[in-house]
């Protein structure tokens, strides 16, 4: 692999009118962080305010550091439903400062400019990367089961979904930092995002009360432009954890590996899982075996004997998609497989959600004006 080269894509100046462009693409919403500045705001005001904040942003590119008051985060829980005094039934909201978002988005675009001139991402990963979707693993997949039962030795294939415990949240910032450095980011580049990841700080408001700050000592920040970005530099080498196949789409994992003989499928399903299960022990990431599923996919008349066959993470037994089992069915990217790639329960959980929504509707159709009752049914 030739070396990436560094020069001539990050820049430590960045000229006014690129700001800008940068804040007229920012969506105007009223909402802010611990400034009280919202991007609303920022969007009347940037050219005003253009000169001393293209000088606050150069200055960060140049000396490698980040401001501390642009690393505090203020998390605001919302409430989603059922018993309002149970916290797990609030999702909480990072906030952060509104000027913070434009010092991300510039190193953002330089740094992806980067990772696309030097072919660094992982092939196979689809998740937080423009012109792509979960279109084209689904169809990767689907497609290596038909052509694995196509073969003049019809092949089962094994698919695992691997379930992370907040994945995002466990971020080991000193092994970011050096895989940043062993993909060529390095000097005072790999010292910004070291002072990016560093002493930041949370607190938690409701209705204007606020707690005292915390350190964040692990993880990407939520609600960051550059921390989904960061999150796939950081298992980009998931691909090489195992000879299995892989589809990653954000934090999202799928194995899935075929072989004509239903032992030895299992016997090499179980050693690529143990391989991964080693990688994300050694990246500090929690692999949650009783979430994390597998399916044997073939064609109906391809019935395979299973009664002793098992995938087992650490020595747990993981649980197994069927026919003959408590799920029939699980959701990948969205939509329902089964074992035989019949449709029937993706059929059946699409046309359950038509119904809820026309039921809905039904109901509002004499109170609602034409144009609300459109704005329900497009959504």
């Amino acid at each position: 692999m030739p070396q990436p080269q560094i020069n001539g894509i990050f820049s430590h100046y960045v000229a006014p009118q690129d700001i800008i462009d940068i804040v007229n693409k920012l969506k105007p919403k009223t909402s802010s962080g611990l400034d009280e500045i919202s991007t609303k705001l920022m969007k009347a005001t940037i050219r005003q305010i253009i000169d001393p904040l293209t000088h606050i942003i150069n200055t960060s590119l140049q000396s490698g550091i980040v401001p501390d008051k642009m690393k505090i985060a203020k998390v605001v829980p919302i409430y989603k439903s059922s018993d309002r005094s149970l916290l797990k039934n609030y999702r909480p909201i990072s906030l952060l400062p509104a000027f913070s978002k434009l010092l991300e988005r510039t190193m953002y675009n330089q740094l992806m400019t980067y990772l696309k001139i030097n072919n660094i991402l992982y092939t196979h990963q689809y998740g937080f990367r423009p012109s792509h979707s979960t279109i084209p693993p689904i169809i990767h997949l689907l497609n290596h089961c038909g052509d694995a039962s196509c073969k003049p030795s019809p092949e089962y294939t094994l698919a695992t979904l691997c379930d992370l415990s907040k994945a995002f949240d466990v971020i080991d910032h000193n092994i970011l930092l050096s895989k940043l450095h062993i993909y060529g980011i390095r000097g005072t580049v790999n010292d910004w995002f070291r002072s990016y990841l560093s002493n930041r700080l949370q607190l938690v408001d409701i209705n204007g009360n606020q707690s005292s700050t915390v350190p964040i000592r692990c993880g990407v920040p939520q609600g960051s432009i550059l921390g989904p970005l960061l999150y796939l530099i950081y298992v980009n080498d998931i691909g090489n954890s195992c000879q299995s196949n892989i589809l990653s789409f954000a934090d999202d994992t799928t194995l899935y590996t075929s072989h004509s003989n239903i032992y030895q499928l299992f016997s090499i399903a179980n050693e690529h899982l143990e391989n991964v299960f080693d990688w994300f022990c050694s990246n500090r990431l929690s692999l949650n075996a009783s979430k994390t599923k597998y399916l044997v996919i073939s064609p109906p008349h391809m019935k395979p004997d299973l009664t002793d066959q098992s995938i087992s993470i650490n020595g747990v037994k993981l649980e197994r998609i069927g026919n003959d089992c408590r799920e029939k069915s699980t959701k990948f990217l969205g939509i329902h497989l089964d074992e035989n790639l019949t449709w029937k329960y993706h059929i059946a959980h699409v046309k359950k959600k038509i119904s809820m929504a026309l039921f809905s509707i039904k109901q509002v159709k004499r109170v609602f004006p034409t144009y609300c009752l459109r704005t329900l049914y497009i959504v």
